[in-house]
């Protein structure tokens, strides 16, 4: 359940650099994320739901409102600008972060996925289809990334 939690919220936001990690589904959101919920009108029990919910490289790519809570956050953290456009570097100095154990079961106690691998996922998947808005082409990006790393970590 850990490794879940973790993922949910170290993944889908690939746009925090805080891990919450939270047990307690009531408590989840920094402010950060409550002010996207409550600027864009989300529904946050939604949100909830999609996170709760979410394994490595299964982001929801047709969910309207988690996609406007996706491109918030991201414009939040920098992985995205106003426009949606991508910021790669930020997103590789994010994804660098990630514990190793999201992808990988049989990962090291606190091992990270780490710059060059993180250079290596992005790199190889900034080519993913468009999605109908920048919230969804953020969401397909993770899901490429995601299953590059489950990928890589399988292989070895």
């Amino acid at each position: 359940f850990f490794y879940k939690m973790q993922s949910v919220i170290c993944f889908i936001f690939i746009h925090i650099t805080l891990c919450l990690c939270q047990d307690d589904k009531s408590e989840w959101a920094s402010p950060e994320e409550n002010k996207c919920i409550n600027e864009l009108s989300l529904d946050k029990d939604h949100i909830v739901k999609v996170l709760m919910d979410y394994s490595p490289g299964k982001l929801p790519e047709d969910d309207d409102e988690f996609s406007k809570f996706t491109l918030c956050r991201g414009i939040q953290t920098g992985t995205q600008n106003e426009n949606g456009e991508i910021n790669f570097e930020t997103l590789t100095n994010i994804v660098k972060s990630f514990s190793e154990a999201i992808f990988n079961k049989d990962a090291t106690k606190g091992s990270l996925v780490g710059s060059e691998l993180s250079n290596e996922a992005v790199t190889n998947c900034k080519s993913v289809a468009n999605g109908d808005n920048a919230g969804q082409n953020m969401n397909k990006l993770q899901n490429f990334i995601d299953e590059y790393l489950i990928n890589h970590f399988n292989s070895q």
